[in-house]
């Protein structure tokens, strides 16, 4: 896909002669939906860090109760800085490392 279109409709097209020359989006929409997914797909990182964290420390006892705040604090601190970018990413309520 190659970037091609007038200033006031950017698109991405699928050019010939290697593509089709038929195939094309909205440049605007699609850059903004990559960036959603990053974003989700980093949302979905740090829970799972939540919940590898809280089984290193609940169910295995291999953290101490201050490692566990400490980095418990620092993932709640950045999941809360990506919702606080993006926050029509989540429903209403959503909790935060979650």
């Amino acid at each position: 896909m190659h970037s091609r279109g007038r200033r006031d409709k950017p698109r991405y097209v699928c050019p010939p002669p290697r593509g089709c020359g038929k195939v094309s989006i909205d440049r605007p929409a699609l850059d903004d939906w990559a960036a959603d997914a990053e974003l989700i797909t980093a949302l979905d990182g740090h829970s799972e860090a939540l919940d590898e964290l809280n089984r290193s420390y609940f169910d295995t006892a291999e953290l101490t109760y201050f490692e566990w705040t400490c980095t418990r604090d620092a993932l709640l601190l950045a999941t809360e800085q990506i919702t606080s970018d993006a926050p029509e990413l989540l429903p209403s309520g959503f909790p935060p490392g979650r």
